[in-house]
């Protein structure tokens, strides 16, 4: 009986829900590709000092890109383990009240293994697309990866 009553919203909500799911996966790519550039852009000139210092290119190569999973591992593990804590907050703040109500036992929270396997993934694709766009400019001369100069 009660459902009835509710079903129309729940399904307004499921929609509304994979919206905002589709919407911040076009935003989490699009924020991953501007970063790994502007990061892989970024490290350019210190690609051209170690080139310049002696350093073969796979040895550029993979500093810049251990420097890049250092980055993206901190920030990856800090923003899972903040995400599940509010999604867990937050979703026992919207449950509480209809849990008390409520005969059923409600459990409000991010599934742990999906989390840990989505921060994986981006960490993962943060990576490659540094490596991607790191590649672009590591076989220039070391000269033509320094800044120029303006005076």
């Amino acid at each position: 009986q009660g459902y009835n009553k509710i079903k129309l919203s729940l399904i307004e909500m499921n929609r509304n829900a994979k919206l905002l799911l589709g919407l911040s996966a076009a935003l989490l790519a699009v924020t991953m590709i501007l970063t790994a550039f502007l990061f892989s852009r970024q490290h350019k000139h210190s690609a051209g000092i170690l080139r310049m210092l002696g350093g073969s290119k796979v040895q550029t190569f993979t500093a810049i890109l251990v420097c890049a999973a250092t980055v993206v591992m901190t920030s990856g593990v800090a923003g899972a383990l903040i995400g599940g804590g509010l999604t867990s907050i937050i979703g026992r703040r919207v449950l509480g009240s209809a849990a008390e109500s409520a005969v059923v036992t409600l459990h409000a929270g991010a599934d742990r293994l999906l989390t840990l396997l989505t921060a994986l993934i981006c960490m993962a694709l943060f990576l490659l697309l540094t490596a991607i766009f790191t590649a672009t400019y590591i076989n220039k001369e070391p000269r033509a990866l320094l800044p120029e100069d303006k005076g």
